[in-house]
């Protein structure tokens, strides 16, 4: 399998953290603790997923860092319920 550039995965990571911005949840916590997770990804090219519940929000973020180039990482919003 082919592997991300760092450039690639920089896109995809500027992406994600526009639609947080525009959402409103970047100074979430729960929100902050996935950006360590992400520059791992982007600078070492290190997969990642999992999920993080936000409560404030009633909603768990679901995350996919894939260094592999047939999948587009992201993160997901799934309310609680």
């Amino acid at each position: 399998m082919k592997e991300k550039s760092q450039t690639e995965r920089l896109k995809e990571c500027i992406e994600l953290r526009k639609q947080i911005n525009h959402l409103g949840i970047d100074i979430l916590p729960e929100i902050e603790a996935l950006f360590p997770i992400m520059n791992d990804f982007i600078r070492n090219g290190i997969s990642a997923s999992g999920k993080i519940p936000i409560p404030s929000i009633q909603r768990t973020a679901y995350y996919i860092f894939s260094n592999t180039t047939h999948i587009v990482s992201s993160i997901t919003l799934k309310n609680n319920s």
